[in-house]
């Protein structure tokens, strides 16, 4: 699928369709959620975010049938997804640019967008702004703020810090459910986004809490009031750092698996350790053998080439999975099966290199011999 071709479907929605919207739950997912719901403001839209290996189940608890019409952001599909979901509904597109969907881009073609070169919601707001439906002023800046940093855009210095501070408001997110994820999300994107864009990221940090609690404080809501939990602080995360050996439950020259750290830890303390002389060259796993969701982390390019061999996928960096745990006393050993399988196919694949490298080697040196004489 190109562009146009996404336009078109986007074109072609109706005021009396319903729309069911899928995307990831990092900053990325959650601001092409907002983009979207900005522009499809005429038609009954029911909005969800979800990670990898949960896409198939959220989409069946969100309804989706033959009669409604499916766009999925910021998540690549596997092919057995692709299938299930062309089984719900023939109408749907993904609009996605991770790498690890190739094989699902060229078999379904037709309906899935993929572009490595911008993130999910620059994406789907250049879709949305060249179809038929208004574009709010604001979301242009918005889009390309997200998309500096979800690309890892580091030479915008300015602009990629303040995506950084919207991750951490995102991954300090003080709700649990996720309708009021949603709508936590909204605001800072309203509000927050607006603000830093004009005053910076250190007017942001100081005015934030006052904002947010604000905020609350207008809303009159009693799911609000069962859910609401402080924000946490980045601080609280990096305390883990002293202990956090604790939490390895299996430890090679190319990879560590973590296992009971929370997702905030994960953020925060990972990003210390690769700071570390015997962590930077290894990918760092943090695996929740109850329900079996995986998240890797690196500075090698390693991730999503460990995500995608245990059937998730993601960015080089950051990717993930979710293993289907059928025996929870022997789920560190089917994650760490499916990594060595791995580790011992490039394993085989350097070693006939390397055989295939000396063989010609010597057959040069033979052949120079033999002219030599």
């Amino acid at each position: 699928m190109n562009k146009e071709q996404a336009v078109n479907f986007i074109n072609d929605i109706k005021p009396s369709d319903v729309i069911v919207h899928l995307s990831h739950i990092d900053l990325d997912g959650y601001g092409a959620s907002y983009i979207v719901k900005q522009h499809l403001t005429k038609c009954l839209l029911i909005q969800a975010n979800t990670n990898y290996g949960e896409i198939i189940e959220k989409l069946k608890e969100m309804n989706v049938n033959k009669s409604v019409k499916v766009i999925i952001t910021d998540l690549n599909l596997t092919l057995q997804e692709c299938e299930e979901l062309n089984d719900m509904t023939n109408d749907w597109i993904v609009v996605d640019h991770h790498g690890t969907g190739q094989d699902s881009f060229k078999a379904f073609e037709d309906n899935y967008l993929l572009d490595t070169e911008q993130c999910a919601t620059k994406l789907i707001f250049d879709i949305l702004h060249d179809s038929n439906f208004a574009t709010p002023p604001h979301l242009s800046e918005l889009s390309r703020l997200i998309d500096t940093y979800d690309m890892w855009r580091k030479e915008n210095d300015i602009l990629f810090k303040k995506g950084m501070l919207l991750t951490k408001y995102i991954y300090n997110m003080p709700f649990e459910a996720d309708s009021l994820k949603l709508i936590y999300t909204e605001w800072l994107f309203d509000k927050i986004a607006p603000f830093l864009l004009e005053y910076g990221v250190q007017e942001c940090e100081i005015q934030y809490q006052r904002m947010f609690l604000f905020w609350l404080s207008n809303i009159r809501d009693d799911e609000f009031a069962r859910d609401v939990n402080l924000p946490s602080n980045i601080k609280c995360a990096l305390m883990h750092l002293e202990g956090i050996e604790k939490y390895i439950v299996h430890n090679n020259k190319n990879y560590v698996i973590f296992s009971g750290l929370t997702t905030k830890v994960t953020q925060y303390a990972f990003d210390e350790l690769f700071k570390r002389e015997d962590y930077k060259n290894k990918v760092l796993i943090n695996f929740n053998q109850e329900n079996g969701n995986v998240a890797f982390r690196s500075i090698n390019n390693q991730s999503s080439v460990l995500a995608k061999k245990c059937g998730g996928g993601g960015h080089p960096n950051a990717a993930g999975c979710r293993l289907k745990i059928t025996d929870k006393e022997n789920a560190l050993q089917q994650l760490i099966f499916l990594i060595e399988a791995r580790e011992l196919e490039l394993g085989k694949l350097i070693a006939e290199l390397e055989t295939k490298e000396t063989k010609e080697t010597k057959e040069n040196e033979k052949s120079k011999e033999n002219k030599d004489k």
